[in-house]
């Protein structure tokens, strides 16, 4: 049933959370293998594609409170069934499953199971199981930033997994991302950052080394521009979860809007997320954005066509082109970009930049100030882009700097 997907996504993820505990293990990313659902490729071919000895094939069946899931653990050089089951169970028992499930594929390949990996093994995210199913469903959405339809959703599954567990740490931190994401890329009202702060501290509270909660805080520092602070959340997120696709996207994010520039570690950190999950779209966004601080804009188009190939419907490839003819000097193009977009301060300050580069000072000072009125604050990148460098010439731009309490910054 597609309307389950995200029910066996989530048994998927889970699993493979607690097998990756597990050191010694390398375990391949959801988001890499799921296109091999419907692929009909062979087992020993899949095997080769993603280089592994081992793949953990199954179903999932949901229908009212009853689960039936499939699990069949293949050894991949000779195509031999090191493992198989059949669980009939009622929804509270998932966790229960998920736990067995990880563990016999474990002592299946005859790893040690000390007591600090049966404890991993062990963890549950809310003993709450419909808290843990609209979890699922808003985590699946919120991924997807770019689309604000998307981000709301999200926002009502998190807001029913907090109604039905209101400790469940990762739908606080969750809803924390959903808030910092609108407000960078759809609304800047203030309030959000406030709920987001009062929900990530609880979250934190909760379990403090959380890296759902982690990488929300680095979110939380992104959308207040202070991106070397953010880059360290990330940093640590990934330390803590290296195959965690999303976690590689947002340091990629972080790096690459730090000024001075660090594009070359933000092209590392999306290929690095890209091989774990190629299909994940927002890397090809993230990547332009790194390729262009570096000058590289051939790359940085090609990045923007294979997301485009992902996601014929977005709009984000627009915006993605718009960085690119910004750092050609296409003061035209990047303009035309630019129609239709939210009128954020981050875009009101990018709209500032094509302005001040084509010479149309009035206009870029009039966009700078409503940017900074409404919260916008890189002053770094205000101080050292070259498209910026007309306006700062001018006695107005000091005067916006005082007028918004800036002049020391």
């Amino acid at each position: 049933d597609p309307a389950q997907e995200y029910f066996s996504d989530g048994m998927t993820e889970e699993i493979i959370g607690k097998l990756a505990s597990v050191e010694g293990l390398r375990v391949i990313s959801r988001t890499t293998v799921e296109h091999h659902k419907d692929s009909g490729m062979d087992i020993p071919d899949i095997a080769r594609e993603l280089d592994v000895g081992f793949i953990l094939e199954g179903s999932v069946r949901k229908s009212a409170n009853r689960v039936r899931i499939t699990a069949l653990l293949i050894q991949t050089s000779d195509d031999s069934h090191l493992w198989a089951r059949n669980f009939d169970a009622n929804l509270d028992d998932i966790f229960t499953v998920q736990e067995t499930v990880a563990r016999q594929i474990v002592e299946s390949l005859g790893v040690h199971l000390s007591d600090t990996v049966a404890k991993a093994l062990a963890q549950r995210p809310t003993d709450n199981v419909s808290a843990y199913d609209a979890y699922l469903q808003g985590q699946a959405l919120v991924e997807r930033w770019n689309f604000r339809e998307m981000l709301d959703s999200s926002r009502t599954y998190f807001n029913q997994a907090l109604t039905l567990d209101p400790n469940f740490a990762n739908a606080l931190a969750g809803l924390a991302s959903v808030e910092a994401q609108t407000f960078r890329n759809f609304d800047a009202d203030p309030e959000r950052l406030r709920r987001a702060d009062e929900l990530l501290d609880r979250a934190l509270a909760l379990q403090p080394e959380l890296v759902r909660a982690i990488m929300a805080r680095g979110e939380l520092l992104v959308v207040r521009y202070q991106y070397p602070a953010a880059t360290e959340q990330f940093r640590r997120a990934v330390e803590l979860e290296p195959e965690n696709y999303f976690a590689w996207d947002l340091l990629c994010w972080s790096l690459a809007y730090e000024t001075p520039s660090k594009g070359e570690e933000a092209e590392a950190a999306c290929r690095t997320g890209l091989r774990i999950a190629p299909q994940y779209g927002e890397f090809y966004y993230h990547l332009s954005r790194a390729l262009v601080v570096q000058g590289k804009f051939d790359e940085a188009r090609r990045s923007i066509n294979e997301m485009r190939s992902i996601w014929p419907d977005a709009d984000l490839p627009n915006l993605g082109l718009f960085w690119i003819y910004l750092g050609e000097k296409n003061y035209a193009e990047a303009l035309a970009l630019l129609a239709g977009q939210s009128q954020t301060p981050l875009i009101l300050a990018a709209s500032a930049a094509v302005h001040s580069g084509s010479g149309n000072t009035d206009a870029a000072i009039e966009l700078l100030d409503e940017a900074l009125g409404n919260g916008f604050r890189d002053i770094a990148w205000l101080e050292a882009s070259e498209h910026f460098a007309n306006v700062r010439a001018l006695p107005a731009y000091r005067d916006l700097l005082v007028k918004h309490g800036l002049a020391d910054m």
